[in-house]
């Protein structure tokens, strides 16, 4: 008896513990095929869409990072992923932004393009 009580305290926790937003780091990209936008634009282009990822991401990052110490608050004393629960994971977002800068970094390279010099002329 006392046996089953042990496994199924550590399956709940194990349960609750995966409902807990993801970190930030922990995110992999999700590669998508909606990257053709990309093929073509000029280096100041590339340059601003990236510098404009890269914000979103930022910004999204730190939204992730609440998300989870709020989930892990939750979780200690409600027993419930709260933050996860209405609506403030972003994993997916993130991990599109993630795919969308891999692409503009190789097409900024592929191009050839000087990032310094390129938001200058902005």
């Amino acid at each position: 008896m006392k046996a089953s009580w042990t496994c199924a305290a550590l399956g709940a926790v194990c349960f609750i513990i995966t409902a807990c937003a993801t970190a930030p780091q922990d995110i992999v990209p999700r590669p998508s095929d909606d990257v053709s936008e990309y093929r073509g634009l000029s280096c100041p282009s590339l340059v601003a869409d990236a510098t404009q990822v890269q914000g979103r991401l930022d910004r999204l990052d730190a939204a992730q990072r609440r998300t989870r110490t709020i989930d892990t608050f939750g979780v200690a004393l409600l027993f419930v992923p709260v933050a996860s629960l209405f609506g403030g994971n972003h994993e997916g977002e993130i991990a599109d932004l993630m795919w969308r800068e891999h692409v503009l970094q190789r097409q900024i390279r592929e191009g050839q393009c000087d990032f310094t010099r390129a938001a200058q002329s902005q």
